[in-house]
């Protein structure tokens, strides 16, 4: 996801918990760009996510 630094204030008063942007986003326009190129789509939000995801240490 990829968020514009004009919405940072917004998303950053709205963030609360695992919701993350959540609020923000269901509250404002959302514009989907397709980028199935680019990544997987895998939520990393936690160090040990991101080692699940390579089998690192």
């Amino acid at each position: 996801m990829l968020i514009g630094s004009d919405h940072f204030a917004g998303v950053m008063a709205s963030a609360a918990g695992d919701q993350g942007a959540r609020g923000y986003l269901r509250a404002n326009t959302v514009r989907h760009v397709e980028c199935a190129d680019v990544a997987d789509g895998a939520d990393v939000d936690q160090p040990e996510d991101l080692r699940r995801r390579t089998g690192g240490a």
